[in-house]
């Protein structure tokens, strides 16, 4: 019977973002890293007679990474500033600030760890000092989330309401879903666990002379928990299937290889009988002489002390 797996571990929530810091924010009590990162891209290119073609380009978006007090490293401004390269490692989040109607909420990526970057030939030799190249910049998100609110937008957009967990801390984010599967909300229902992988996006707005500074969780994958139960299960029942069809036929192959073995014919049994009843033949004979023999030494040594004990009387 397959064990099923209850998953009692604590919900997954990480953040892994690498590249150059293009603004540093705040102090050492909080404050924010900017590190902006590139993606291709196909745009369409209208010509003068109106016909379009897309060309290669590329999205360029500046996730910002905030660090508090439950931040991991410290001395954060003092050790870190523009242009430095680093990987930064943390989780997803949000917080609120108040507004006119009440609160606004931000999807944010907080920061539990930052470190300086090493060029890809100061990884290679393990010596620093060597190489100006650095890993292409990334930022990935990957959490285990419960749903608490879905809203469809248009066919194959998503507004996702997610909760996530870390290190006990409850947060409740927003993430965009664009070109997800159709009719969404037929296979993800309220209160379903799913697995999310996606990134951080920003878009920089102006209204009225003020320039607006927007990010955006945005979802690549997304699987439900009880998809991935079942498939986990389903798994470990063709193993054990596997594993006691090996065991078959092993012990198929062991009763065969003793099947082949020469079996005894009634002659050679009968010699193997008689070799064995010579032997014991054998060995009860030796036994008795070596007694007879005892006997005879204990008989001798009587009458040599017999006679010794006549001859001193005398």
């Amino acid at each position: 019977m397959a064990k099923k797996n209850t998953n009692t571990t604590p919900r997954l929530n990480e953040v892994f973002l690498r590249g150059r810091i293009s603004h540093v924010y705040g102090s050492e009590r909080g404050g924010s890293l900017t590190v902006p990162y590139s993606v291709p891209a196909r745009k369409p290119v209208r010509d003068e007679e109106g016909n379009v073609t897309f060309v290669d380009s590329a999205n360029t978006f500046f996730p910002e990474a905030l660090y508090n007090q439950y931040t991991v490293t410290k001395e954060i401004i003092q050790d870190f500033s523009k242009n430095d390269n680093v990987i930064i490692k943390g989780y997803l989040g949000s917080y609120a600030t108040p507004s006119g109607t009440g609160y606004d909420e931000h999807t944010v990526l907080f920061i539990d760890t930052v470190e300086h970057d090493h060029t890809q030939m100061e990884q290679l030799l393990g010596v620093p000092g060597f190489g100006s190249r650095y890993a292409t910049p990334t930022c990935e998100v990957r959490v285990e989330a419960k749903i608490i609110g879905i809203t469809k937008r248009y066919d194959t957009i998503y507004e996702l309401r997610l909760e996530c967990e870390k290190d006990g801390r409850t947060y409740p984010v927003t993430a965009m879903y664009y070109r997800s599967p159709r009719n969404l909300e037929n296979d993800f229902h309220m209160n379903d666990i799913v697995y999310v992988i996606g990134t951080m996006e920003s878009a920089r707005n102006e209204f009225r002379g003020k320039i607006y500074f927007l990010q955006t969780f945005v979802i690549h994958e997304m699987v439900k928990q009880s998809d991935v139960l079942a498939a986990y299960n389903r798994m470990r029942k063709e193993q054990e299937k596997a594993q006691s069809a090996q065991r078959e036929r092993d012990a198929a192959e062991r009763a065969k290889a003793a099947a082949y073995e020469e079996p005894v014919t009634p002659d050679e049994a009968e010699a193997t009988a008689e070799e064995e009843a010579v032997a014991s033949e054998t060995e009860a004979y030796e036994t008795s002489d070596s007694y007879e023999e005892t006997e005879d030494i204990q008989e001798a040594d009587a009458e040599r002390t017999e006679t010794e004990g006549s001859s001193a009387n005398e």
